[in-house]
C-alpha cells in the first residue's frame, strides 16, 4: 500500500470525468490474454512437517519448531523428527539440511544437527556407538581394548594371519560364518581358542570352534541370533552396518583381537530391518518413515503413511493435527490447517466468507451495514450521537443542503417541496412527514419510491431507528445523475456478478505513488454505469482502505469488455484503458478487494501477498464472480505485454497460468 496517510484509513475514490462523447471502452482484443495468484500460505501442520524450515509457497518460509532432547531433524524423512540411529548422536555443530532456501539461518539450529560417530579419545577400534572405525594399528601393533590406543604387540603372543565372514551382506536368510587362521611363537598348539564379542559393549556372541587344520577357528551365526544379542534396526532399506570383534587367546593369557564389519539388510528390495522384522517404512502405519514410528489411530482416522509421510488415505483431504479434513468445507481449516471461519460465515470453496453484507473483523462476521461499531468497514465506529445506516454513519441531527437544479447552487435550512428551487421553501423546521428513512444518496418513501432532494434534519426516534426529514423534490440532484451523449440521465448501476475482478496490481515496482490498479471484466449484458462504485480493500490485521467513484459524465462500460480502475500515475507506467481513481492504494499483503453499489456486492475477491511489479492475474477462461473465488483459478502474471512496464495485461484477456 502507498505511504499515503487515510485518516481512520479510509480514502473515497474520486473518479475523474471522461469524454461523453465517446465510450469508455473498446472490446478486448482476443489475440491478447493473462493471469493472477491468490496466494494462501502453507503451514507446518498442512505439510506434516514437525522441525525445520519450509517454503510457504508465497515467498516465504515458516519455522516448524524443534526436534525433543536426542532427536534429530529430518534423519530419516525431511521435516520430521528421527532418532539417531544406533551408530550415531545428535550433532549441534553440523546439520542434516545443508543446502537449500534458508541455509544461513538453519545452519544456526541446533535441532537441525547431524548424527555423527563418537570416538572420543580412541585412537583405534571402533566407535562404542557408531561401531564405525576411529583408525587402524600400523604393523606389528594392536588395539588394546582397554586404552584404545596402539600398542606392541607381545614378542611372545599370538599373531592373527587371516579373519574374515562369507558375507559383507547379511540377510535375515543367510547364516553368517566367521574363520579365522592364526599362529603362535611357540606354537599353534599354544593356542587355547577365542570368542566373537560385540565391541560396544563387550557382550559375548559365541566362542570360536577349531577347524581340522591347526591355528583355524570358525564360526555361524544366524540372523536370529545377532538379533537376540543386540537388536537389529537401521534407518533405511540400506541396512545396518553392525562391528565384530574376534579376541584369541594362548596358555600365558597373551591376547590379540581384530575387527570386522558386516552390513545386516532386509533381502526383500524397500524393506528396513526394524527390531529383527523386515518392514516397508514407506507405508506402515507402525514404522512410518522411521522404525517405530508409529501412527495412533491410523485408518480408522483416514489417515495413515503415505510414502513415508503421514498423511491421508483421500488424496482430497489434507492432514490437520492428526484429522484428515477437507479444506474446501471445513470450518476449522478453510484453505489450509488452523485457519478457522469466522463466527457466522461459511467455508466457500476453501475461502472462509461472511454473509453479504458482513465482513470478517477480529474472527467475527460484523453486519457493516448497521454496525456502529464496523459501519462500512471493520474498526470504523460511529460518533457518540450517530447510527450507521447502510454502511454509513448518520448524525442523529444533521444539517443538510437543497440542490437547485436550475442553476446548480446550494441552501441551506430551505424545505423545497417541489422543483428543487432554493428560492421557494417552506417554514423552518416543517416536518416532511410523508418521508421516512434516507442515506447519504438521497431520500427514501415510506413506500420504498424513490425521490431527491438532501436530508435537512435527523431525528431519533428512541426504537433503534432514524427518521429524516427531507427537501425533496420530483427530479434528482446533479449528485445522482451523470451527463451522457443524449443528456443528463440516472447512471445505471451494474447488479451482483455484473462487474468481475480479473486482474490486480497491488505492488509496483518502486515507489507505489498511486500506480496500482485493478482489471474489471465486464459480465453484464448492458451497458452499466460505473458512478458511485465503491471499491474496498481489507488486509489481515484488518486495516480498511475505501473509495467511492464519483463523476458528473456517465461512466459507461460497455459488455464484454475490460477496464481499469487505477491511480492517477498508472499512466506513467502505459497501463490502457484506465478510468482514473484519486487516491488509489492497495495493501501489498493477502487482502480482500470488494466493490459494491449502495447495499449490493458486485464482486469479492482474496488476493495473496504480490510480487513486486507482478500483477495476479485470473485464468483466462473463468469470467464469472464465483469462478473467481476459487484460488486455485488464480496465478502470478507469467507474461509481460509492452508497452505495460510490468508484468501483466492490463485491459486486455489474461495469459493462461502456467
Amino acid at each position: 500500500m502507498s505511504s499515503k496517510t487515510h485518516i481512520a484509513c479510509i480514502s473515497w475514490f474520486l473518479l475523474a470525468a471522461c469524454d461523453p462523447s465517446a465510450p469508455l471502452l473498446d472490446p478486448p482484443d482476443a489475440s491478447v490474454t493473462r493471469t493472477r495468484d491468490a496466494c494462501l500460505p502453507l503451514t507446518c501442520e498442512g505439510q506434516g512437517a514437525e522441525c525445520g524450515e519450509i517454503d510457504d509457497g508465497c515467498g516465504g518460509y515458516v519455522e516448524c519448531g524443534s526436534c525433543p532432547s536426542s532427536w534429530v531433524c529430518g534423519i530419516v524423512t525431511e521435516n520430521l523428527c528421527g532418532p539417531c540411529p544406533s551408530c550415531m548422536r545428535p550433532d549441534a555443530g553440523a546439520r542434516s539440511d545443508a543446502s537449500g532456501p534458508g541455509e544461513a539461518d538453519a545452519q544456526a539450529r541446533a535441532d537441525a544437527s547431524a548424527c555423527v560417530k563418537q570416538c572420543a579419545q580412541r585412537q583405534c577400534g571402533l566407535d562404542p556407538v557408531c561401531e564405525q572405525s576411529c583408525g587402524s594399528c600400523p604393523s606389528g601393533q594392536q588395539c588394546s581394548t582397554t586404552t584404545w590406543k596402539c600398542e606392541e604387540l607381545a614378542s611372545d603372543g599370538p599373531r592373527i594371519l587371516s579373519f574374515g565372514t562369507n558375507l559383507s551382506r547379511m540377510t535375515e536368510n543367510d547364516p553368517l560364518v566367521f574363520t579365522a587362521v592364526l599362529t603362535d611363537p611357540d606354537g599353534v598348539d599354544d593356542l587355547i581358542g577365542g570368542t566373537l564379542v560385540d565391541p560396544a559393549s563387550g557382550s559375548t556372541y559365541a566362542a570360536f570352534s577349531a577347524s581340522a587344520s591347526a591355528g583355524s577357528y570358525s564360526l555361524t551365526l544366524g540372523w536370529d541370533a545377532l538379533n537376540a544379542a543386540k537388536v537389529i534396526t537401521a534407518s533405511s532399506p540400506a541396512g545396518l552396518p553392525r562391528a565384530f570383534r574376534a579376541r584369541f587367546f594362548d596358555q600365558a593369557g597373551h591376547e590379540v583381537s581384530t575387527e570386522k564389519e558386516v552390513v545386516l539388510a532386509c533381502s526383500e528390495p524397500g524393506r528396513t530391518p526394524c527390531g529383527g522384522v523386515c518392514r516397508d517404512l514407506s507405508n506402515d502405519p507402525h514404522h512410518c518413515g522411521a522404525c517405530f514410528y508409529d501412527l495412533p489411530g491410523s485408518g480408522s482416522s483416514g489417515y495413515g503413511c503415505i510414502q513415508g509421510h503421514p498423511g491421508c488415505l483421500d488424496s482430497s483431504r489434507t492432514l490437520c493435527n492428526g484429522v484428515c479434513e477437507n479444506l474446501m468445507t471445513s470450518q476449522e481449516h478453510c484453505g489450509a490447517c488452523a485457519r478457522p471461519v469466522p463466527q457466522g460465515g461459511v467455508c466457500e470453496h476453501g475461502t472462509p466468507t461472511c454473509p453479504q453484507g458482513s465482513m470478517d473483523c477480529g474472527g467475527t462476521c460484523q453486519d457493516v451495514q448497521s454496525s456502529i461499531a464496523n459501519c462500512g468497514a471493520c474498526g470504523h465506529r460511529c460518533s457518540a450521537n450517530a447510527q450507521c445506516a447502510h454502511g454509513s454513519c448518520l448524525e442523529w441531527t444533521a444539517c443538510g443542503h437543497v440542490t437547485d437544479l436550475a442553476t446548480g447552487a446550494t441552501c441551506h435550512d430551505v424545505c423545497a417541496e417541489s422543483g428543487g428551487s432554493c428560492s421557494g421553501g417552506c417554514n423552518a423546521g416543517y416536518p416532511n412527514t410523508a418521508w421516512s428513512v434516507a442515506d447519504s444518496e438521497g431520500c427514501y418513501s415510506n413506500e420504498h419510491e424513490t425521490v431527491y432532494g438532501s436530508c435537512r434534519e435527523a431525528i431519533w426516534t428512541g426504537e433503534g431507528a432514524l427518521t429524516f426529514e427531507c427537501c425533496c423534490s420530483d427530479r434528482p440532484p446533479v449528485d445522482l445523475q451523470c451527463m451522457s451523449p443524449t443528456g443528463m440521465r440516472a447512471p445505471v448501476a451494474p447488479a451482483a456478478g455484473e462487474l468481475v475482478i480479473t486482474e490486480v496490481f497491488a505492488n509496483p515496482s518502486g515507489t507505489d505513488d498511486e500506480r496500482e490498479w485493478i482489471e474489471v471484466y465486464v459480465a453484464a449484458s448492458r451497458p452499466v454505469d460505473l458512478n458511485n462504485l465503491l471499491i474496498t480493500n481489507v488486509n489481515q490485521t484488518p486495516t480498511t482502505s475505501l473509495h467511492r467513484i464519483r463523476s458528473t459524465s456517465c461512466l459507461t462500460a460497455q459488455p464484454s469488455t475490460f477496464v481499469v480502475l487505477a491511480g492517477p500515475n498508472a499512466a506513467n507506467d502505459n497501463v490502457p484503458r484506465i478510468v482514473p481513481v484519486d487516491g488509489l492504494t492497495l495493501f501489498n499483503s493477502s487482502s480482500r478487494l470488494g466493490l459494491t453499489h449502495m447495499t449490493t456486492t458486485i464482486d469479492e475477491i482474496n488476493y495473496g501477498v504480490p510480487l513486486v511489479g507482478v500483477s495476479q492475474t485470473l485464468e483466462p477462461s473463468v469470467r464469472d464472480a464465483a469462478g473467481n473465488n476459487d484460488p486455485a483459478h488464480w496465478c502470478n502474471a507469467p507474461t509481460a505485454h509492452p508497452p505495460f512496464a510490468g508484468v501483466g495485461s492490463p485491459g486486455a484477456a489474461n495469459d493462461a497460468c502456467p
